[in-house]
């Protein structure tokens, strides 16, 4: 697949495949991925791949904590406020998945299924976490960060994989590093669903809008 190509068909997936992704294939994308441009080439990231029975067993522990109420501490803020056209876009995707699973606005026994579902990987067979150093304080190196996520996604698409990025998969940073035996300083910035997308589940057909390229870019010196 071309990489053009590759960019038109990611998306991310919602429901996946009970179907493990082998080590050698991951292995292949992230080798391709760790390619990724990062502030002076200090390649700041850590990442953990994360299969078999510690998936459940992580993900099941973030639903029971939820369930208790536990608030989440994630190592780096989530962004809750916008404002305008970013909040409308926020806002409608929200809208656009709980149209497509029938959830209705009042339905909070249903939200809280969703969200669950959103904290278990919407059952996802692996997850990727990219993690940084705590001596790393700059916002560069979370920049770099992402870049990596999007060259993951990229080669996974090209290889019948889907993936998802998960802030939900981020809220319980102590229990991620005690379940991959990872240190305090270790701070987790991302967790990806990877895995063989469930082609049936009209969820993985949903498609994001994106605005178009004149509200976006502005062009100086340009003919």
């Amino acid at each position: 697949m071309e990489v053009d190509e590759a960019v038109r068909q990611r998306r991310s997936i919602r429901a996946f495949k009970d179907k493990p992704v082998s080590r050698e294939l991951i292995e292949e994308i992230l080798t391709l991925a760790v390619r990724a441009p990062s502030w002076g080439n200090t390649q700041p990231w850590e990442i953990v791949v994360v299969g078999g029975p510690t998936v459940r067993e992580l993900t099941d522990e973030f639903v029971a904590l939820g369930d208790r109420g536990v608030k989440a501490s994630p190592d780096f803020a989530m962004p809750w406020e916008w404002s305008g056209r970013y909040m409308d876009r926020y806002r409608g995707v929200g809208k656009e998945i709980f149209r497509i699973l029938g959830i209705p606005r009042d339905d909070k026994e249903a939200r809280t299924r969703h969200w669950a579902n959103n904290m278990k990987g919407f059952g996802a067979p692996n997850l990727i976490y990219i993690a940084l150093d705590q001596s790393i304080n700059t916002v560069y190196s979370v920049f770099d960060a992402g870049l990596l996520a999007a060259h993951i996604c990229l080669p996974a698409v090209s290889r019948g994989l889907g993936t998802c990025l998960l802030a939900a998969l981020t809220i319980y940073p102590d229990a991620i590093r005690r379940h991959l035996n990872l240190s305090q300083d270790k701070k987790i910035v991302l967790g990806m669903a990877l895995g063989y997308p469930a082609e049936e589940a009209e969820i993985n057909r949903m498609r994001t809008s994106r605005a178009p390229l004149d509200e976006l870019v502005k062009w100086v010196g340009m003919e």
